[in-house]
């Protein structure tokens, strides 16, 4: 129901008349698209106006139209936008990363089954090297897989915290600093696929006042001795599953991956592709991460 109406409801008056007649005689005329609130604080000068008389309640409301409609064209000619136009704009920009984090994780983890089948048909041969080349891939693309998801519960972290912002908004009128927010953003800039959108807005946070400069880290690198001994268990249970222990181990790394036999071992009719079709699952999986 429109605030004039409600008003007019409770008080038995008609206050939307009284509004376009103040608002026709204020000089600047009162800007058409005013926000909610000065309607409101208007409305208010007119209810004060009711008790100590039209003439001083008028002159207070035209101060109050002029100074709010002079405040207005000063931030539209300097290009600022207000607390809750920034707020907004940084949701709908999270929102737009946690879509394209989704969409990649689900590229990933198609790319995962196919070269997960590719290891299963190389295994068959008993050729463990090509075995251990494609597991190490596919531990890569697990683990930025997992960095995808946290980086989109961490954006989620930030809407919430946005949300937040906005109720202290309406209490102290502007946007309040920060710490959880500046260390989630400090986080995401370390990520490749948010860095560029993540460093933007940032920048536009600490002109706002919600965090200060950031200190940014290196991003923490794999080690190749522990991708090395995953590989290889990774390789064991793989080869323990599809031979049905003839090959690999079911559990940590043991001998049998070194010993493993180079003959085909005979597993059912299953198609076997090998050749060019593993190159491409690897550089599937490289473009995917990159």
């Amino acid at each position: 129901m429109p605030v004039f109406k409600v008003l007019e409801i409770n008080t038995g008056l008609n206050f939307k008349s009284q509004w376009e007649e103040e608002a026709s005689k204020s000089r600047p005329p009162l800007d058409p698209h005013c926000t909610y609130l000065e309607k409101i604080q208007a409305l208010e000068i007119l209810i004060t106006g009711l008790r100590m008389g039209q003439k001083g309640a008028r002159k207070i409301q035209k101060l109050r139209i002029v100074m709010a409609s002079a405040l207005n064209n000063i931030q539209r000619f300097f290009g600022k936008r207000t607390p809750e136009e920034l707020v907004k704009k940084w949701r709908q920009e999270i929102r737009a990363q946690e879509r394209a984090i989704q969409h990649q994780i689900h590229a990933i983890t198609a790319e995962e089954a196919k070269v997960k089948k590719s290891i299963k048909q190389v295994a068959k041969k008993g050729d463990v090297s090509i075995c251990k080349m494609l597991a190490k891939e596919l531990i890569r693309s697990q683990r930025h897989k997992n960095r995808l998801y946290t980086s989109k519960a961490q954006l989620n972290s930030i809407v919430m915290q946005l949300q937040h912002q906005l109720a202290t908004i309406k209490v102290a009128g502007t946007l309040q600093k920060s710490g959880e927010v500046m260390k989630l953003v400090n986080q995401l800039v370390k990520l490749p696929e948010t860095s560029q959108a993540m460093q933007q807005m940032s920048m536009e946070m600490m002109k706002a006042g919600i965090m200060d400069e950031m200190i940014t880290d290196t991003m923490e690198m794999m080690d190749d001795d522990e991708l090395e001994e995953e590989a290889d268990e990774e390789v064991n249970n793989i080869l323990f599953q599809i031979t049905n222990g003839l090959l690999g181990e079911a559990g940590p790394v043991g001998p049998s991956l070194e010993k493993a036999p180079a003959a085909k071992i005979d597993l059912g009719e299953e198609s076997e592709e090998e050749g060019p079709e593993l190159d491409i699952m690897q550089k599937r999986l490289e473009a995917l991460k990159g």
